[in-house]
């Protein structure tokens, strides 16, 4: 249900829009109630309290933070959609350089939803037990050794915490 802002000064509703712009409740307040004598900042800083914990206050700022993010997103999803719409029509023209058609078809593969050109890798991380781990060196060794180099595989398997067959 929309907020009826009846109840919040001009002034009030001013240094919500302030304080969605980034700025402190002080800073807002100065902004929006431009007061004739000067004040002290802890003057300033009781003012813009009063003012920010007003039930009204609160749900109006609430409201229009909320309009905003959604029209944040609302922008942010054209942007997305124009740009992809503008890559399509490169990678599909005729006209373009191939390089230009060969790099929108890249971009449109980078794209999240897409993900055909991704460096991730993923990984599912098993747990082995140390007798598991070692006989695969095993394997990997006797392997990458071959035949006649067993006293060379030996030394090293029993560096490595195994039952050499070389004579030390």
């Amino acid at each position: 249900m929309p907020y009826s802002d009846k109840g919040l000064s001009r002034p009030e509703k001013a240094m919500a829009k302030y304080m969605l712009e980034g700025k402190t409740a002080a800073d807002s307040y100065l902004a929006a109630f431009k007061p004739k004598q000067s004040l002290t900042r802890a003057q300033v800083s009781s003012r813009a309290n009063n003012v920010t914990s007003k039930p009204d206050f609160k749900e109006y700022y609430r409201e229009i933070s909320d309009q905003v993010e959604v029209r944040e997103s609302l922008t942010a999803a054209y942007r997305r959609q124009f740009v992809v719409a503008g890559l399509m029509r490169e990678a599909q023209a005729k006209a373009s350089p191939a390089a230009a058609r060969i790099r929108a078809l890249e971009l449109i593969g980078k794209m999240h939803d897409v993900r055909l050109f991704t460096d991730a890798i993923d990984a599912a991380e098993t747990m082995r037990s140390p007798a598991k781990v070692e006989a695969e060196l095993r394997d990997r060794l006797k392997r990458l050794a071959g035949e006649g180099q067993g006293i060379i595989l030996g030394n090293v398997i029993k560096d490595i915490g195994g039952n050499g067959d070389s004579t030390d």
